[in-house]
């Protein structure tokens, strides 16, 4: 599904990508750029390309889990943030559980910035898009091909945060059993905000799981160090940080680590350099 998808600049690789066996829903709020989308697609010989005129409001007509990727490529600027929060929840529910979301984020503070992300970071817009159920699956810098001409551009793909919705429900459970009752929880690129994180429990000591590696009372000056050195600096990472209170209202932080090489998480699904590091809180000596 491309959305926003004006005169089919994606819509039209997109269709040759996914074959006849394949559907393109182009979506766009204006009928004079569907209509030419329409016209390139013949030209081409393409016959899976559906065209939608939308309203203009964020909200998608489709079934739910019924997308296998979606684009948000430059249209995110045009809307406020509770409109792009709405958007963002729509796409979350139409999407396959397995399914991939592409953002093309222009218009921010780094490229060309407008309208509605003309205040914001790229970072900022990954916030957003976290917050609304997704996790961060890699993104490309370089050269994209975009209005029909080629330059600098960074796109971003996500998938959602849970794909599996009962792995979400008994990990809910586990922590209702032992008593936990959850503060807070946030999606995040890079070990910057897992740094953060530590650093806001610089009083306490740690749990280290790792491959190979099973630590426990770790000062906070070797997690730190762990992090910034141990790491490869050329892995894509990926932190999911839950902070809660325990049965004896200790707050306490548990963030799950995912670091991989490459653009995509799909391309490098099986690698076994792929790891998950987990670092977790220990309760001070006087609870």
């Amino acid at each position: 599904m491309d959305f926003g998808c004006r005169v089919g600049h994606y819509s039209i690789p997109a269709a040759f990508a996914v074959g006849h066996s394949g559907t393109v829903y182009a979506m766009d709020q204006d009928q004079r750029p569907l209509d030419e989308l329409m016209e390139k697609a013949r030209a081409c010989g393409l016959e899976n390309i559906k065209t939608i005129k939308t309203s203009g409001r964020p909200d998608l007509d489709m079934e739910s889990r019924s997308i296998d990727v979606v684009l948000l490529y430059d249209v995110l600027h045009y809307f406020v943030q509770s409109q792009r929060q709405a958007l963002l929840r729509e796409v979350f529910r139409v999407l396959r559980p397995t399914g991939l979301l592409s953002v093309y984020p222009k218009h921010t503070l780094e490229d060309w910035p407008s309208k509605e992300l003309k205040d914001l970071h790229v970072s900022d817009v990954v916030r957003e898009i976290c917050a609304c159920g997704f996790r961060a699956d890699g993104s490309y810098d370089g050269v994209i091909s975009h209005d029909d001409a080629l330059i600098s551009g960074r796109v971003m793909n996500f998938r959602k945060a849970m794909d599996h919705p009962w792995r979400g429900a008994n990990m809910f459970l586990l922590d209702r059993l032992k008593g936990h009752k959850s503060v807070g929880s946030t999606e995040s690129e890079g070990l910057g905000p897992v740094l953060e994180t530590v650093e806001q429990f610089k009083d306490r000591t740690f749990k280290v799981r790792a491959r190979g590696i099973r630590a426990s009372h770790v000062p906070v000056e070797e997690v730190r160090r762990f992090l910034q050195e141990e790491l490869p600096g050329y892995y894509t990472y990926t932190a999911k940080t839950l902070v809660y209170k325990d049965r004896r209202q200790v707050r306490q932080a548990r963030v799950e680590i995912k670091g991989w090489i490459g653009l995509s998480r799909r391309m490098n699904r099986y690698n076994p350099l792929d790891f998950t590091c987990t670092v977790c809180t220990e309760s001070p000596a006087s609870a």
